[in-house]
């Protein structure tokens, strides 16, 4: 598990930019122990949070493409104004990106304080939260996953990572993997 900073990209980087894997600091004699490490989801270059890296690549496919139970996923959120009622009662309703678009999954947002929404979503669509956010007329101006199933960010240190306990692979595995 790590605490992706901002300005850091999930994977495939492109010209310039910098793989959140890099954090781990592995050296050859590590990654040729086990194998390439492959980010279980993504997170834009502008989040941050937990990102879960693993040499197990049907996990990380499941993870992202789907199968098996979706995994909740928990955000933080940040907004350029309070959210209002109307505000966080059209983004718990049905939401599409647009006409022709498939419905999202419904997902649970919570206003936490006037400027903070607690997002937990089932899928993860291509910057789901900004662009709902967006239909609504917020801004985000931060965005930070702190939950994926039941592991948790905690105070992990952002740019550090942990190893994921056996119980929190078991239960990502036993989801996605039907196992």
């Amino acid at each position: 598990a790590l605490n992706k900073p901002a300005g850091y990209v999930s994977n495939l980087p492109g010209p310039g930019e910098t793989e959140a894997g890099a954090l781990l600091g592995l050296g050859a004699s590590e990654s040729e122990r086990g194998g390439e490490l492959s980010a279980c989801g993504r997170l834009d270059k502008s989040s941050r949070g937990l990102l879960v890296l693993t040499e197990d690549g049907t996990l990380a496919r499941a993870l992202v493409a789907g199968g098996g139970a979706p995994v909740p996923k928990t955000y933080l959120v940040e907004t350029d104004r309070a959210a209002t009622d109307k505000d966080v009662r059209a983004l718990n309703g049905p939401r599409s990106f647009g006409p022709g678009e498939a419905p999202l999954r419904p997902m649970r947002v919570r206003r936490l304080a006037p400027t903070l929404l607690e997002f937990v979503l089932r899928e993860g669509k291509n910057r789901q939260v900004r662009r709902v956010c967006e239909g609504v007329g917020l801004s985000v101006v931060d965005l930070l996953r702190v939950r994926l199933g039941r592991s948790d960010l905690g105070s992990l240190p952002e740019g550090s990572w942990r190893t994921m306990s056996k119980i929190e692979t078991d239960e990502l595995r036993a989801l996605r993997l039907g196992r």
